[in-house]
């Protein structure tokens, strides 16, 4: 079984994986053959090659699936490849029926950053190549050319640069944003940005090779092992035992996952079947014969050629294995001397105090073999390693003849993408790509079934006949059809059954209910309909259901609150109804999402009496009213507590500050008021008990009350304060400054009054100030200009006099300025004028200035 996704791994769109990988990377399409090398294993381990390793010189797989990811800790991008090893021949049907991937929907251009690049305080000095091909054209009309980039990272993260073409001589340059995009990537000297445009859609992407020297790798190869283990848990396996742990999977017939790092090393142990049977098979080799290599540049953009002579056959290197199987003379040793450093990353010189001439090569990727034979015949090899590959972009699913099995057939199959791990047998025949063969069904040992990644179709009815599966993974797929009305009997040892995020539709089968063996089942984010039946109470062992984003209409059923559940999840359907209080007693609750639904009425008031384990609790965008029950302040555990878009009324209770592990708390858009015994909001004074508390909305009540001087004393890790629209009076506190981690404030449509506190200015992190529409008097503090990240700034319409401060157009994070409707003067200062960067600038009624890069 894979192992699941590290916290810090995100996915990445296949297309820009490939983009940002470059020319010289290659992933094994999925559906190929590829050939697993263990001496070549062994070597990027630095371990000996052992008995076992050297009496498997190839092992021949089918790639079951690839998972193109990202580090959100470093931005680099890796690729999680499922292997399963087949029994074929050599050079026996192992024709890949998918391309490789591609990056020809991208025009890219690669940089290495230099230090002036890589200066934090400094911009980014564009490549021609760059601003002509990648990023949308300036008006050279304007004086002077400018931009503004909205580019995505690998993660999906939006970043604004400014570009501007300017200087002497003139050049493209990014300035403002680049420097928050080094810090943030932590980039240096000698890294490399990937800037990349998508020939469809015109969107700008970025990514991030890091420089060799600054990746921590406990090997020289970009290829580290990962066994798949039966708890799906991940080791950083390393030396002798990883391999020969790999090499027992393999001759066991056991799936294993490669784990490969772009750019750390360019000798692949896991290479295309065709790229090997060709180089083994297909060319005659010889001494003399001639070689020439690919390598890329110093800015990773183009590539250039080495051409030498094969001086030596080793060995090792027969018809067998291709690793390090030949030894070159190359035509230019001064050249080879030069690139001796850069060289040692991607060839393995031959022995110690070797000749930098003399090069043993470790592999056949990116080789173009041209021999002349005694008899004056030319062979010309040329697509060892293409440049330029054909597009896949979605993992398909092909088969097996399943019924074709060995005398030992498979407890665990898996489909990553493509066709079943778990057989022995090599075939060409299948069902449409992408669907599940109708042959599943002979499979009558099957304990564990999964499948993943774009798989299609209708799943067959053979599926819900296997007797012996206990658990069926089928999430994150475009499969359709409908739950078997005798999944109780043809599957009584179901355990798990997960069907998130397909095409499923119809009403849930009675018999699913009867599946009394069941611990978890998710059937979130399909087209299930109906209503939920009282049988789920049949359920005793389910400790998970999650039944999120359907169509599910009717009530709850009390039944529910029968069953000792951790996570339940129903939000985003079209339930109606009051919440049992059932589910309210339900002790061993962690989780509980009833958000989106049309659930009304009020919440039990001895809610959170018996739930000593819950830590997030959603019950957002409901028609629940009533007050907040005061019993919740003793679910001790909760994290997160969301009530907003409802119709709750009454005050919030005092004894929210009980809950010390809070981090968020969403109250805004209801009818809440203030204590009527006091005009300030005394709720303030619990919730500085609750030093974790880092958002805190409240917006769009009815609370009439005044802002007290303990909102100082709030927890330093609050990043978001909202609480606009709500009536509120009398003046911002002094005490706001402590906020330290304060990012947005937002107290605009109110009736504040008073002056707006120089203490502001302590708060380093804010980037959001949103003071707009009350009655605030006096001057714009100086001290404003001492928030370096404020993007952000709202004072309309409040009562504010004299002059605008000369320093906000030092601000360079300042992108919206809103000052009109107060008694300020009407000179504006140039340094605001100067600021083309703005994007929204109002300083008076009568004046309003919009420019946009």
């Amino acid at each position: 079984m894979a192992a699941p996704l590290q916290n810090n791994l995100r996915p990445v769109d296949p297309t820009i994986w490939r983009a940002c990988a470059g020319n010289f990377v290659h992933v094994p399409p999925v559906g190929s053959m590829a050939y697993y090398i263990p001496q070549g294993h062994a070597q990027a381990k630095n371990c000996t090659s052992s008995s076992v390793v050297q009496s498997q010189p190839l092992i021949l797989c089918r790639v079951m699936g690839v998972d193109y990811l990202a580090d959100t800790d470093t931005n680099e991008i890796l690729a999680k490849i499922q292997l399963f090893p087949v029994q074929c021949k050599l050079n026996e049907l192992t024709r890949s029926e998918l391309p490789e991937l591609t990056q020809s929907e991208f025009t890219s251009v690669v940089k290495v950053l230099t230090p002036s690049d890589a200066n934090n305080g400094g911009g980014f000095s564009v490549p021609k190549s760059c601003a002509d091909i990648v990023f949308p054209p300036l008006d050279f009309n304007a004086d002077p050319p400018v931009q503004t980039l909205r580019v995505k990272d690998v993660l999906g993260a939006v970043w604004e640069f400014r570009h501007i073409y300017r200087g002497t001589p003139r050049r493209h340059l990014l300035t403002t944003g680049w420097s928050k995009f080094v810090n943030s990537k932590k980039l240096v000297a000698g890294d490399s940005v990937v800037f990349m445009r998508s020939q469809r859609s015109g969107q700008n992407f970025v990514g991030i090779r890091r420089a060799m020297k600054a990746k921590n790798v406990s090997s020289n190869s970009r290829w580290n092992y990962l066994g798949v283990a039966a708890d799906g848990g991940e080791e950083d396996k390393c030396g002798e035992n990883a391999v020969k742990e790999a090499v027992d999977k393999a001759v066991r017939g056991v799936g294993f996952e490669i784990v490969y790092h772009p750019k750390v090393d360019v000798c692949d142990f896991v290479v295309q079947a065709e790229k090997v049977e060709s180089s083994i098979l297909d060319v005659p080799w010889m001494v003399g014969a001639k070689v020439k290599m690919a390598l890329e540049t110093e800015d990773l953009s183009r590539m250039t050629w080495m051409q030498g002579t094969v001086s030596k056959i080793n060995q090792g290197g027969s018809k067998n294995t291709p690793w390090k199987m030949l030894q070159v003379t190359w035509d230019d040793p001064d050249a080879v001397q030069n690139m001796t450093n850069e060289m040692e990353k991607c060839l393995h010189l031959q022995g110690q105090g070797a000749r930098p001439d003399q090069i043993c090569v470790s592999g056949v990727a990116n080789f173009i073999f041209e021999n002349t034979n005694q008899t004056g015949s030319t062979y010309s090899v040329r697509n060892m390693s293409p440049i330029v590959e054909s597009v896949s972009t979605e993992l398909n699913t092909g088969s097996a003849q399943l019924s074709n099995l060995s005398a030992d057939p498979p407890r665990e199959i898996q489909f990553f993408g493509t066709e079943v791990a778990g057989t022995r047998v090599c075939s060409t025949g299948s069902p449409k790509v992408g669907e599940i063969p109708l042959e599943i069904g002979n499979l009558r040992s099957l304990e564990h079934f999964r499948m993943e990644s774009s798989s299609t179709g209708p799943v067959p009815s053979t599926l819900f006949n296997i007797s012996s599966l206990e658990i069926i993974e089928l999430s994150k797929n475009k499969l359709s059809g409908s739950l078997s009305a005798d999944i109780q009997w043809n599957v009584p040892l179901l355990k798990d059954l997960n069907l998130q995020s397909n095409l499923f539709s119809g009403k849930i089968s009675s018999g699913l209910w009867e599946c009394k063996r069941l611990q978890m089942l998710s059937l979130a984010e399909n087209n299930f309909t109906g209503s939920l039946s009282k049988q789920i109470g049949n359920l005793t062992l389910l400790r998970g259901l999650n039944l999120d984003s359907n169509n599910f209409t009717g009530t709850l059923p009390t039944e529910i609150g029968y069953l000792n559940l951790e996570l339940l999840f129903v939000s985003s359907n079209k339930l109606t109804g009051e919440i049992p209080i059932e589910v309210f007693n339900i002790s061993t609750l962690r989780v509980i999402t009833f958000q989106f639904n049309q659930f009304y009425g009020n919440l039990p008031q001895s809610s959170g009496l018996w739930l000593p384990n819950l830590e997030e609790l959603y019950l957002d965008n409901n028609r629940l009213s009533g007050s907040i029950p005061v019993a919740l302040s003793n679910a001790s555990k909760l994290t997160i507590l969301e009530m907003t878009t409802n119709q709750f009324s009454g005050y919030i209770p005092n004894t929210l500050g009980s809950l010390r592990s809070l981090r968020r708390l969403h109250l805004g858009e209801n009818n809440l008021t203030r204590e009527s015994s006091s005009t300030e909001l005394r709720f303030f004074y619990s919730l500085t008990n609750c030093r974790d508390l880092q958002v805190l909305e409240i917006s769009m009540n009815q609370f009439n009350g005044v802002l007290p001087a303990v909102v100082g004393n709030l927890s330093t890790s609050l990043r978001i304060f909202s609480a606009f629209n709500s009536k509120i009076k009398g003046q911002i506190p002094i005490g706001i400054g402590n906020l330290s981690s304060l990012n947005m404030l937002t107290l605009d449509s109110n009736e504040l009054t008073g002056i707006i506190p120089s203490t502001i200015g302590r708060l380093k992190y804010m980037e959001h100030i949103y003071l707009e529409h009350n009655k605030l008097n006096g001057t714009i503090p100086y001290e404003i200009c001492l928030l370096e990240k404020i993007g952000d700034l709202y004072l309309s319409d409040n009562q504010l006099s004299g002059s605008i401060p000369a320093c906000l157009g030092k601000l360079s994070s300042l992108t919206r300025l809103y000052m009109d409707s107060n008694k300020l003067t009407s000179n504006v200062p140039s340094t605001l004028w100067k600021r083309v960067d703005l994007i929204g600038l109002i300083c008076q009624q009568i004046l309003y200035l919009a420019i946009y890069q």
